[in-house]
């Protein structure tokens, strides 16, 4: 029963991030009360700032997975990541109502530019994701062969909004070590155009609240 109890608690522990670990999250912080833009998009939004597209922060890391291994007759623990989880803080829960969206703008260092969209529609929300180069487009339409798409799902835990990738969907050029600048989160309450975004979400300007970092993530 002690060994089983133990055993027990080695997996516990094992599971658990260390208290000592260094954290590897990049935090872009933005002002409260400034969720209130009206302009490009024509919003019709009620007086005042909206919780639910007042950006609080914007947090960039990887998701990841401890195991253990024995190296010279010692346990070593090795941290591998396994993809990238954003994170979008609001200063009340995400609005899921319709023509709600959210939005990323980023440069990745060796795939280009970076855009990610999250759309809700009167069905749900509906994504859409792209990076400049770095794939093969089988779209006889696009102008760019190397115009890589990427598919995500958002998931909203209390006022914070989640998007989790794994590297295996992400071009193999994307990878620790690299680095995302001119990182630009913002919200929106765009109509529904073009499969549930339009050009312009991806301007800052049209933002309702827009929140910028000033340096970049390096992903670790």
């Amino acid at each position: 029963m002690k060994k089983a109890l133990l055993a027990a608690l080695a997996v516990c522990a094992l599971a658990m991030p260390h208290a000592n670990a260094a954290s590897t999250a990049f935090v872009v912080n933005d002002a409260t009360g400034d969720a209130y833009f009206k302009g490009v998009h024509n919003q019709s939004l009620p007086a005042g700032s909206q919780p639910g597209f007042d950006i609080v922060s914007a947090t960039f890391d990887t998701t990841k997975v401890t195991t253990t291994t024995i190296v010279k007759k010692k346990k070593v623990t090795v941290v591998t990541p396994t993809g990238i989880v954003i994170t979008l803080k609001m200063a009340g829960p995400p609005s899921t109502a319709p023509s709600s969206s959210y939005g990323i703008t980023a440069q990745h260092s060796a795939c280009g530019l970076l855009r990610m969209q999250i759309y809700y529609s009167a069905t749900g929300a509906e994504t859409y994701g792209d990076l400049e180069k770095c794939g093969v487009n089988d779209d006889p339409t696009s102008t760019n062969p190397e115009q890589f798409a990427m598919t995500f799902s958002p998931k909203v835990s209390g006022n914070n909004l989640i998007i989790s990738i794994s590297f295996k969907a992400l071009p193999k050029q994307f990878k620790v070590g690299t680095l995302v600048d001119e990182i630009t989160a913002y919200t929106s309450n765009a109509e529904f155009v073009l499969a549930g975004y339009q050009p312009t979400d991806f301007e800052p300007s049209a933002g309702i609240d827009i929140a910028t970092a000033a340096t970049a993530w390096k992903i670790k």
